[in-house]
């Protein structure tokens, strides 16, 4: 009997605008040994201003810091992971978040099996595409609870469930991206992951400082064989 389970497969856009319009970069993580009650995909989009050697040293050691955290202990529940991923970035990045010189925007989410975590500091945008409609998760109560953990920078968490069929499109929201912002999320909806990245890459075309620092994923169901160890000898 084939085992189901629920995979994210991921894209990673990065068109960089401007150098005044600061750095930005996405992530993605795949713990290869988990299963749908493990640890699973971990993302981060990260946009930081201005672009300067020591912003772009914090956003390589927010994406290091957080992929060493999540899966440190693989038998470890996500969300537990997850939490202590945040707490050890508040941390660590003190003395970039008290310098009011730099802006940091930071989106970082997981998906495990059914489950969605997500946490934010500054701007960041996170769509859901299901059954022909668009769902703005960090603003959907309906379907996404929003839990506090704690009094820091990156303070809440909000989780829900994702459904075979789902897309999701997680960015920053810059100017040039929030101006076709309607055109895109009809787009997510439309359109599968080489379509709706070629639609990105049109833009930059015609617009050299278009700025897109997003991750789309598409959410599947999978099977493979179960295997079945058979039982051993016993001696006598």
């Amino acid at each position: 009997m084939d085992r189901i389970f629920i995979k994210p497969t991921a894209k990673e856009i990065v068109l960089r605008g401007k150098p005044e319009d600061g750095h930005a970069d996405v992530f993605s993580y795949n713990y290869e040994g988990s299963n749908s009650n493990g640890l699973g995909s971990l993302f981060i989009v990260v946009h930081v201003q201005p672009a300067t050697e020591d912003t772009s040293y914090m956003i390589n050691l927010v994406s290091s810091l957080a992929k060493r955290e999540y899966y440190a202990q693989p038998d470890t529940l996500s969300r537990e992971s997850f939490s202590k991923t945040l707490k050890k970035i508040n941390e660590v990045l003190q003395d970039f978040f008290r310098n009011k010189d730099t802006k940091i925007n930071i989106g970082i989410f997981a998906v495990t099996g059914e489950n969605i975590l997500i946490s934010r500091l500054g701007k960041f945008k996170i769509v859901l595409a299901r059954n022909n409609e668009n769902i703005d998760i960090l603003n959907n109560i309906n379907l996404f609870n929003k839990e506090h953990i704690q009094e820091k920078e990156f303070s809440n968490i909000i989780s829900g469930k994702i459904i075979p069929g789902d897309k999701i499109f997680a960015f920053y929201p810059g100017r040039s991206i929030i101006a076709r912002e309607k055109n895109i999320k009809a787009d997510l909806i439309k359109l599968e992951a080489n379509d709706f990245t070629e639609k990105l890459n049109a833009i930059r075309k015609d617009n050299e400082n278009f700025l897109c620092a997003g991750i789309h994923i598409t959410i599947d169901k999978h099977s493979e064989p179960t295997i079945i160890v058979p039982p051993q000898p016993q001696e006598l």
